[in-house]
């Protein structure tokens, strides 16, 4: 009985790889990315990793894109924390070796991706925990979206609540291999491309000089219209030849406009006691002034008064 089902759940999987094949495509991991909980189902989900195209095991040749920031800015810090050949790195950037980025500057990084697993592509490398690191500021924060909380929790042993500092985890990268078809159109390497705030498929697209079409297949979307893309997830660029660095670019930091402060009056009632304190300046303004002008006229007063006894003397 048991083998029975092995063999079945073996014809599932090579059913799905050859599929897999044919679409030529991976998917979009859409913000099920960022969930933590989201589980890691019996069919392989792009939440996770982005899937094998083939049954037998092979690797490739691909590159991830990294933002450069503090304390991973370098050709030497970026490549360790990926596990990265650092004379490689500063080779397709373009820079020498050791150099520091700009804050901020989008580094191609070159990965051995393997279909290490029974399901999925992953380039291996290793982070030992340090205060408040989590599964979610790991996969989000430091590696920016190339890793995914669920994966680091599936590949670790550790539970998510006993992360103690000086533990050795293991970080797998999304990466993925062209498939037969993709091989066929040209496309000899994959770049896994983490997505920032105000991204749109075009803009990426045309920076790396593919067509929209081609990412959109590349993603598994089916037209534009749908291909709705979130911050912190990847999207996977087919691309003819290696990256160049002149394709990257520096990010500004997005400042968002502070509120505009509201002169109605509002529930804790602060606008109208302002308007309240004007009134009232405005109404000893005034009164100051008759008090003055009464002042001035008694003077005019007395003092026409003492001229005229002046002169009837």
């Amino acid at each position: 009985m048991q083998r029975s089902r092995r063999r079945l759940s073996c014809f599932i999987f090579s059913l799905f790889f050859f599929a897999s094949g044919i679409k030529a495509q991976q998917g979009y991991s859409r913000n099920d990315v960022l969930d933590c909980n989201y589980p890691m189902k019996a069919a392989p989900s792009p939440s996770y990793l982005y899937t094998c195209s083939e049954p037998r095991q092979h690797s490739c040749h691909a590159f991830l894109i990294y933002k450069s920031r503090q304390g991973y800015n370098s050709t030497e810090t970026i490549s360790h924390l990926l596990r990265s050949d650092s004379s490689e790195l500063a080779r397709i950037n373009n820079v020498s070796n050791p150099y520091i980025f700009p804050t901020n500057k989008e580094v191609i990084v070159p990965v051995n991706c393997s279909c290490s697993g029974q399901y999925y592509y992953q380039a291996i490398t290793f982070y030992v925990i340090d205060s408040d690191d989590t599964y979610y500021s790991l996969a989000n924060d430091q590696y920016q979206g190339l890793s995914s909380c669920s994966a680091l929790m599936g590949e670790n042993l550790y539970d998510a609540e006993n992360l103690s500092v000086g533990l050795k985890l293991l970080v797998p990268l999304r990466c993925a291999c062209p498939t037969r078809n993709q091989s066929r159109d040209g496309v000899k390497y994959l770049l896994t491309y983490s997505i920032n705030e105000n991204d749109t498929i075009p803009d990426i697209s045309e920076r790396f000089n593919v067509s929209v079409k081609e990412s959109l297949a590349a993603n598994g979307f089916t037209d534009h219209e749908e291909a709705v893309i979130y911050p912190n997830t990847t999207l996977l660029i087919p691309l003819q030849s290696e990256p160049l660095s002149s394709q990257t670019i520096i990010l500004e930091p997005i400042v968002y406009a502070p509120p505009p402060v509201s002169t109605l009056s509002t529930v804790n009632g602060e606008p109208k006691r302002s308007k309240k304190k004007l009134h009232f300046g405005l109404g000893a303004g005034v009164a100051s002034l008759a008090v003055l002008c009464l002042l001035s006229l008694l003077l005019r007063r007395c003092h026409r008064k003492k001229m005229g006894r002046i002169k009837g003397k």
